[in-house]
């Protein structure tokens, strides 16, 4: 129970009881709020994006008073939740910085890799999870829960895009996730969670048996909260093959930038000297810089050998 204990998300703050409570802590009048959670569906810009697999998403900005709220309720609850290692996406962690490279480091070397996707993740994420969870999780009172579910979800589902919607993603699970973990790690698997992304693997030799059991359980955790599997990118590698884990290499000790991921950067730094060199430094190449800049950055935390001489070609072009 113990372990179980530690593998759970927490909330080491007092509930919050009274809608006046959370109206001062969010600096906002307690009308303002009431009146900005009636109308919060209806206060998002769609925001049309394109996956890496070239399929579109929809992802949603809320319009500035609702983002203010919404960046309130981040940095005064959100970001005081206490997330088990295991969850790697979406989250601020000053302490155990978390992302895809971090992901990925926890599976690196690994004899079998089993990866599957959350189909429709946010969309399945519906107002009375996020009310369960404000409700159970944080213990807040049901007024309190009510206010602030309308404050995150759109339309009664969390809408991908606002800045609540990534912790609520990592809490969707809060009660059933660390049994799963501990589960999991009792038949030699780590498990970590990347938002809509689960995978599972171990150093050792697993049976097939015992992947089909490991993913009978993610598959009823997943049951458990409404979601499901994305059966058709569900993929089970074994050593010798190609092991990807949140878009890097992770065959050996270390996470790495694929070869085709390599030359998209270095095609992304040419294409943009060439479009500088005509066009100077417009809004849009300083876009295309600023994102080029983040891919070759990545190159020089996984310490590739190409990531300083792109940088320096980049810094030449502003």
């Amino acid at each position: 129970m113990r372990s179980i204990c530690k593998l759970t998300p927490t909330y080491p703050h007092n509930a919050i009881i009274d809608p006046q409570h959370l109206a001062l802590l969010l600096n906002t009048p307690l009308e303002s709020l009431k009146a900005t959670a009636k109308i919060a569906s209806g206060s998002y810009r769609p925001v049309p994006q394109t996956k890496r697999d070239g399929s579109p998403r929809m992802t949603y900005d809320a319009y500035p008073e609702l983002k203010r709220i919404q960046h309130q309720i981040v940095k005064k609850i959100l970001r005081k939740v206490r997330f088990p290692r295991y969850l790697q996406g979406g989250i601020r962690d000053t302490e155990f910085p978390r992302d895809h490279v971090s992901n990925a480091a926890l599976h690196t070397g690994a004899s079998i890799l089993v990866l599957d996707d959350i189909a429709d993740f946010y969309p399945s994420l519906e107002s009375q999870l996020v009310f369960t969870i404000w409700l159970r999780f944080f213990g807040f009172s049901p007024d309190v829960s009510e206010l602030l579910t309308k404050l995150t979800t759109r339309h009664c589902v969390v809408p991908q895009g606002a800045r609540t919607s990534s912790y609520l993603a990592n809490l969707a699970f809060w009660d059933k996730e660390a049994k799963l973990v501990e589960d999991l790690g009792n038949m030699g698997l780590t498990y970590s969670r990347f938002v809509d992304d689960v995978s599972y693997s171990s150093h050792h030799q697993v049976s097939n048996s015992t992947i089909g059991e490991a993913r009978a359980k993610v598959y009823r955790m997943l049951a458990s909260k409404g979601c499901r599997p994305k059966r058709s990118k569900s993929q089970v590698c074994r050593k010798g093959q190609k092991l990807k884990v949140t878009g890097l290499v992770a065959a050996g000790n270390y996470p790495a930038v694929g070869k085709a991921e390599r030359k998209r950067i270095r095609s992304a730094v040419h294409n943009l000297e060439k479009a500088v060199g005509r066009d100077g430094m417009t809004p849009e190449n300083l876009k295309a810089w600023n994102s080029a800049k983040g891919r070759v950055g990545m190159l020089f935390r996984l310490e590739h050998l190409e990531a300083r001489s792109l940088s320096q070609r980049l810094d030449t072009l502003l």
